[in-house]
């Protein structure tokens, strides 16, 4: 019956009519789960395109995902015939059609092939575009720039968790445009960046949301739909670097393309200013969650799991399902996964060790391969056993770590520490040393009470302090530093409103009773 309806024009759908045939390719696809955060999905948000340029969105709810979930992969071609039409409303209107499509259990969908219809389907958007939108747009957008530089990167509080937040901005022909950044959103650019450093980078935006951010428009990431890419192949990307180097020449000058290399945070301001310093025995007993460094040597590589697992694009493992990849972080199956490293090490800086893991992005740029290279070069695998080139690569190798503490994996016994950025350079070591407040805990005789303590002279380090407040309880005492660089380490936020308003601390502490301690290395 299908074949007897003319195929038709996205553009030209319209409701009452629901008898209808379309030849269309699926250009993007992701999964929109439940606000409880269970990771039930609530429906699969599909986004197809004609040869004519046209586009729609198709949504699976769920009860007809068990039918029809596992039939779309995205890039694919399908004629699709039946379906009801219904009004395109919301805030996060993925086409710029009026309708989109459901379907139903009279449906009919059937792969085939079409090479004219554009594999990515991007309708693009300026600068200029994006700025006169003033934070208003019914529809998520494209958007091709250059990276210019990341304008800010840090940690905040969303929805009551601690959520990793990257401001960057790219530059077109007609100016530029800021770009908010998210989670995994934030860390595939610090990944890519931090092995690409020193190339220009084109990056593809997606499906973004224009938005209102401190007074301009922005563009930002919307979890699920948003895909983003460094310099993919496609003919858009060909057209913009023509477009930049050959009608502006104006513009090369004006981006500025060396300051890729310092896109991404500098290593001094990443070891040195922005994070706490730790020993690793401190890193051990600290109960906080986040970015810490530490100076500390590899002993050995852990071979209690593989150094390398199957991941989907989003970097989630994966599991084989006859033949087929499945994904629980995107929901669906793959033909095509690729192998990244996760190498386990033991580190220690002479007084403590720790575990940690090392993500593939850092161990691709220590051991010069990447992880499908390694895997070439091994006879078995499946083997566990780390290889010859990883344990001359690692192993005896003195590092600054900059790492992640998660305490939900401490508590769930999993791997608590991530490693996030490392740095051989010994000079930098050196002024981490040499500036590190942890290192060189003193002997200390406390008086009675903080009244007769000198505290422009000494930091107190409140993290070992505890209730109820009648117990002796050892404190380190270290020497005072420059108040433009002082860390106060674990202390709470009112002791240190303390100790910034003239170290009034007496009345809170009056009931605590110190002794003489003696400390080594922390």
């Amino acid at each position: 019956m299908a074949n007897s309806f003319s195929l038709g024009i996205v553009n030209a759908l319209c409701p009452p009519s629901q008898i209808w045939s379309v030849i269309v390719r699926v250009v993007r696809l992701w999964t929109v789960y439940t606000c409880n955060g269970n990771g039930v999905p609530k429906s699969v948000e599909i986004i197809l395109m004609d040869q004519y340029g046209g586009k729609i969105q198709c949504s699976l709810r769920r009860e007809m995902y068990v039918k029809w979930g596992q039939t779309f992969m995205e890039g694919n071609v399908y004629k699709i015939t039946f379906g009801r039409l219904v009004p395109n409303l919301g805030p996060f209107r993925a086409t710029e059609h009026p309708f989109k499509i459901l379907l139903t259990h009279d449906s009919i969908v059937v792969p085939c092939e079409n090479t004219l219809i554009p594999m990515w389907g991007l309708s693009l958007k300026n600068s200029e575009q994006v700025n006169m939108a003033c934070g208003r747009s019914d529809c998520l957008v494209d958007f091709i720039g250059l990276l210019t530089c990341i304008v800010e990167e840090r940690t905040c509080v969303k929805k009551g968790k601690m959520s990793k937040m990257m401001i960057i901005e790219l530059a077109d022909d007609k100016g530029r445009v800021q770009c908010v950044l998210f989670e995994e959103h934030a860390k595939f650019v610090t990944d890519y960046l931090s092995i690409h450093s020193t190339e220009e980078a084109i990056l593809v935006f997606q499906l973004a949301k224009i938005k209102k951010f401190r007074g301009k428009s922005v563009l930002q990431g919307v979890v699920g739909a948003t895909r983003l890419s460094f310099n993919p192949q496609i003919p858009e990307v060909l057209s913009f670097w023509n477009e930049i180097m050959v009608t502006d020449t104006q513009f090369a000058d004006k981006a500025e393309f060396n300051m890729i290399e310092n896109s991404v945070v500098s290593v001094y301001d990443d070891f040195i200013k922005n994070h706490p310093r730790k020993t690793v025995k401190s890193l051990n007993e600290t109960i906080e969650d986040g970015d810490f460094v530490v100076r500390a040597k590899i002993v050995t590589l852990l071979e209690d799991d593989s150094w390398w697992y199957l991941a989907c694009k989003c970097s989630r493992a994966v599991m084989n399902e006859n033949g087929h990849y499945y994904c629980s972080g995107c929901f669906r199956l793959f033909n095509y996964v690729a192998p990244r490293f996760r190498i386990k090490l033991q580190v220690s800086d002479g007084v403590d060790s720790a575990d940690f893991v090392m993500p593939d992005s850092i161990a691709e740029n220590l051991l010069k391969k990447t992880c499908s290279q390694m895997l070439n070069e091994v006879e078995d695998p499946n083997c566990t056993r780390a290889t010859t080139v990883m344990q001359e690569g690692l192993v005896e190798r003195d590092f600054l770590f900059k790492v992640e503490k998660n305490l939900v994996n401490v508590y769930n016994f999993e791997d608590p520490y991530t490693v996030k950025r490392v740095c051989d350079d010994f000079d930098l070591m050196e002024v981490f040393m040499a500036n590190s407040s942890v290192e060189t805990p003193i002997m200390a005789k406390f008086p009675s009470s903080f009244s007769e303590l000198n505290l422009d002279d000494y930091e107190i380090d409140m993290e070992l302090l505890g209730s109820p407040p009648d117990l002796v309880v050892p404190v380190i005492v270290k020497p005072a530093i420059e108040r433009s660089t002082k860390e106060y380490g674990g202390c709470s936020k009112s002791f240190k409103r303390k100790l910034e308003d003239e170290f009034v601390v007496e009345e809170e502490f009056q009931n605590v009773k110190f002794k003489e301690c003696k400390y080594g290395t922390d």
